[in-house]
């Protein structure tokens, strides 16, 4: 298969094939492909030798928009995306287990739009029978915009608040986090109000900004950017 055909595919993939807007997209992306093709081959290779788990890309075809859309930040360049990438990845490999990576960078083929009701995947950071709640980490395709990692708080079965972050290097090279978004659902302000109640008056956004403050301590971030 060539290059061309395969950017296509991976494009399919990418975002599906149900109307004309997604032909476009998938057009566009392999377009895009053609200007940034040694950063995507560097895409390639880096996680071709990726040790924990060297078929995360395969699973995770996503990633490879990062190559062709402006994500992250404003006007970054392809090659300040693909560096986050590695950083991002390279930082895991020294503070994770293989397994937990495995774990949450996993695809469940009876869940593969993350409906946050059915989430079975991800690794577990914090949880209370009492509360019926649970936090995790797992990687949410659908919140690559904003970083590489989701945060997800949930009470039963429902969503209560979510926070996109990566890890990497800050402005002065140190070890940092770099939050893109922390919101809570659609109509789920009757669930942070019972989350509020349940923890006697600590909103779910401050619990959930807790965390991740917590997951920083633990990964020895010296610099959290937001």
């Amino acid at each position: 298969m060539g290059y061309l055909e395969t950017q296509w595919q991976r494009g399919r993939k990418i975002y599906g094939k149900r109307s004309w807007r997604e032909t476009r997209r998938t057009f566009l992306h392999t377009m895009r492909s053609i200007r940034n093709k040694r950063e995507i081959e560097a895409l390639e290779n880096y996680f071709a030798s990726y040790t924990p788990d060297p078929t995360l890309l395969d699973r995770q075809v996503g990633l490879f928009e990062l190559m062709t859309r402006y994500f992250l930040f404003k006007s970054s360049t392809p090659q300040e995306r693909l560096e986050a990438i590695i950083n991002h990845f390279d930082y895991l490999k020294d503070v994770f287990t293989d397994e937990a990576i495995r774990e949450m960078y996993s695809v469940d083929p009876d869940n593969i739009y993350d409906d946050v009701s059915r989430m079975n995947r991800g690794f577990i950071v914090w949880e209370s029978e009492d509360l019926d709640m649970v936090a995790r980490l797992y990687y949410g395709p659908g919140q690559r915009k904003e970083g590489f990692l989701t945060l997800l708080l949930t009470l039963g079965k429902q969503g209560v608040y979510h926070a996109n972050f990566r890890l990497g290097k800050g402005f002065n090279g140190e070890p940092a986090m770099w939050i893109g978004t922390i919101q809570g659902y659609k109509d789920g302000l009757d669930n942070a109000k019972t989350v509020t109640k349940k923890m006697f008056g600590y909103r779910p956004k401050n619990f959930i900004m807790f965390l991740l403050r917590h997951i920083a301590v633990l990964c020895k971030v010296e610099s959290i950017y937001a």
